[in-house]
């Protein structure tokens, strides 16, 4: 393979291998810059003494929102609701936490908006077929021997 660059703007490197296992380390640290514009912080690497020479590396990733990482792929929760009143509200209400809180961190896309809003008013139309006579709600609708607004 040529060392050029490809159509996908990707650079080709060759595969190096060396002796022994990985090992990797990882260090979080939270970096507040409500007080101030400017702020220092070091890291410091501690590789052990048989390294292979020219096999280590460091990546540094930074995220504007602290849950960021643990949260990527979120629209694949929102689920459509079904089932009894209580099977309903547990694939309901997640989509709609879910569905503010990409609103809020400006990750909703127009696919995520129209499938979330369809699912919640299916789910909310689905939640009023267990609205019991006296206005609460039950799993079971009226056949329960009481309800609840929770």
């Amino acid at each position: 393979m040529s060392d050029k660059w490809c159509n996908l703007k990707c650079r080709v490197f060759p595969i190096m291998q060396y002796p022994g296992f990985p090992q990797t380390y990882s260090e979080s640290a939270l970096l507040s810059l409500y007080d101030n514009t400017n702020f220092t912080r070091s890291f410091v690497f501690n590789f052990p003494p048989n390294i292979v020479q020219g096999s280590s590396s460091a990546v540094l990733y930074i995220y504007g929102d602290i849950v960021g990482p643990s949260l990527t792929g979120l629209d694949q929760l929102i689920q459509m609701p079904y089932g009894c009143g209580e099977q309903n509200m547990i694939n309901f209400a997640p989509g709609i936490y879910i569905r503010k809180y990409l609103d809020v961190s400006r990750q909703t896309t127009p696919d995520i908006a129209a499938k979330s809003l369809n699912y919640m008013n299916s789910g909310y139309e689905r939640e009023l077929m267990y609205r019991r006579s006296d206005g609460s709600f039950s799993a079971f609708g009226n056949s329960d021997q009481q309800g609840s607004t929770w």
